[in-house]
């Protein structure tokens, strides 16, 4: 066994790299002086740190994972391999071969997958990420009994069901895939790839209505497996889009300090670039100097009449100081600023959405349904959206229509009890009140407590029901 351990393990490791010892330098990229500023720093920063303790396998893991987080793939497997023959692992395998996946390196993939499986331990990565790979090539034998083995482990989760549930459906077990998919779409219910898996599952069984409502909800989800090592070497990822994101995410959660420090790292690095202007407008809102980001938004927009994101931001900026001030203004200015970023990218929901909340706050509810239809069309897997639809309609006087949004509504994506609650509203308005107060009293019993529950029974007392 051991020596079968061994032979993987070498395998694993590129041709003419003894695992003894390190080079006597790291790999660097050759076009490193044109890489993205953020990316150069941190890969310039590893590198040193590689030089300064060449036998340390964590540094190497460390520019490993950097230049895998960078798609810096050739040099990323050099890197991996060296973290691998200098501390092996089953986290240090995978990583090698994720990098030699990006290379497009099937047969050094499956050694590297294969000396991570091989040194054991209730690792579930190693033989999931080898049944995806398995099943990639066409071999579902190989595919099953990995995906088995992963499953059965003590630390399986939702990402190993899934998988095996993939392989399900390759081996025509549509039934068993589904079975496996049903409590994980109902503890995930936006987990889009879950909604894709079931439903190619319930489509293999010929049930295709309900096929249908999950591969809408579906929309276009990517595969949402969690390797927590890839995760950790995501994490490394320092390049624009990773910082702008990581200063959206500050902001978001309040925490304004270190927000305003990565807005000046961004600035230091990449000067004057529109989507950083951009992030400082928001930022500067949700500290609350809302004079001065509606100030970088117009200059903006001055300068980019065409992007569309400054827009949306300005509308949703203005509709939230509406609220709050009940300006009829900021609302005519919010509106002109929804429609502008409608006009210029007419495909995106987010557009459509926020031009309906807009006019709902202005009481045109002709407007509102409209715009919140065109949304839903944008983006039928968002069920917000196809309430806010159904309200505008309902509250428009236009009951049946709204009731034949929440139908598809619960047919997609099952009932809910603010879904309900828009019904009894709808029910009312066409005139069906005894299936409205049946249909409210099984509300008001699940939730007898809910502020719109007891709204609506004050809507319904008016009513005379």
């Amino acid at each position: 066994m051991r020596l079968g351990i061994a032979m993987l393990l070498a395998a694993a490791l590129p041709l003419g790299m003894p695992a003894c010892a390190p080079p006597a330098e790291p790999p660097v990229p050759p076009d490193l002086a044109e890489m993205d500023a953020g990316a150069r720093q941190v890969v310039q920063q590893a590198v040193q740190a590689v030089q300064a303790s060449p036998r340390n396998p964590e540094v190497w893991k460390r520019l490993g994972q950097i230049y895998l987080a960078h798609q810096i793939s050739s040099e990323a497997a050099t890197a991996l391999a060296q973290f691998a023959a200098l501390g092996p692992s089953p986290e240090a395998h995978t990583l090698h071969a994720l990098a030699l996946d990006q290379l497009g390196d099937v047969q050094g993939r499956r050694a590297a997958i294969d000396a991570a499986i091989a040194l054991g331990g209730n690792h579930t990565t190693p033989l999931w990420r080898a049944a995806m790979w398995a099943l990639e090539r066409g071999d579902v034998d190989r595919a099953a009994d990995l995906a088995e083995r992963a499953a059965a482990l003590p630390g399986s989760g939702d990402t190993e069901a899934t998988v095996l549930a993939i392989v399900r459906l390759a081996q025509g077990r549509p039934d068993d895939a589904a079975t496996l998919m049903v409590p994980i779409v109902k503890r995930r219910p936006r987990d889009g790839h879950a909604h894709w898996v079931i439903g190619r599952s319930l489509l293999a069984l010929g049930k295709s209505d309900e096929a249908e409502s999950h591969l809408l909800r579906a929309g276009d989800a990517t595969p949402s497996f969690d390797d927590p090592w890839e995760r950790q070497a995501e994490s490394t990822r320092s390049d624009f889009v990773a910082r702008i994101g990581r200063l959206g995410s500050l902001a978001k959660s309040r925490q304004f300090q270190q927000a305003r420090e990565s807005l000046h790292s961004l600035r230091t690095l990449y000067g004057q670039r529109r989507e950083v202007d951009l992030a400082e407008a928001t930022l500067t809102f949700l500290e609350g100097d809302h004079a001065r980001s509606a100030q970088l938004l117009s200059q903006l927009m001055d300068r980019w009449p065409a992007w569309f994101p400054p827009h949306v931001q300005q509308a949703h900026q203005l509709l939230q100081r509406s609220r709050s001030s009940g300006g009829r203004s900021l609302l005519t200015s919010a509106r002109e600023a929804a429609e502008a970023a409608v006009a210029i990218s007419p495909g995106k929901a987010e557009g459509w959405s926020t031009l309906g909340r807009v006019a709902l706050a202005q009481n045109d509810l002709d407007t509102a349904a409209y715009a919140f239809g065109r949304a839903v069309d944008a983006a039928p897997e968002r069920p917000a959206v196809s309430l806010q639809w159904a309200e505008s309609l309902a509250v428009g006087g236009e009951p049946d229509e709204a009731l034949d949004v929440l139908a598809r509504h619960e047919r997609i994506f099952g009932r809910s009890l603010p879904c309900s609650l828009l019904r009894v509203q709808a029910l009312v308005g066409a005139g069906r009140g005894a299936q409205a107060k049946t249909l409210f009293d099984q509300c008001l019993q699940q939730a007898p407590n809910n502020p719109r529950v007891q709204r609506m029974a004050q809507l319904l007392e008016k009513a005379g029901l």
